[in-house]
């Protein structure tokens, strides 16, 4: 069986220099996890220390199926942790929050 893609989210709610939602954007994870889960492809959730993610859930449909769909994110794994060779790739859904932590962190 392939190895899994590590699918990254943002552990954060606000920075103090950014002006703008630095969660994970749900439409954005939404469609990740569809376009995974309809090709047969495992994913494990990594974030920041392994913290609960944070999404910026643009509309209701979004925040209801996040709402419903939190047992795909219950036991994220810490980022730093995470070995390159167990993963076949990378996806970073649209977040500021993991952008600037993979950038500084």
């Amino acid at each position: 069986m392939p190895n899994p893609v590590l699918v990254v989210l943002s552990a954060s709610q606000s920075l103090a220099d950014i002006d703008y939602p630095v969660g994970t954007s749900a439409a954005c994870f939404i469609t990740t996890c569809t376009l995974l889960t309809n090709n047969h492809v495992k994913m494990v959730i990594a974030t920041p220390g392994g913290l609960s993610p944070e999404f910026s859930c643009e509309d209701e449909k979004s925040e209801s199926w996040i709402r419903e769909h939190k047992h795909l994110f219950a036991a994220p794994v810490d980022v730093v942790a995470a070995k390159e060779a167990d993963y076949a790739g990378l996806v970073l859904p649209s977040a500021l929050g993991a952008r600037k932590y993979l950038v500084n962190g």
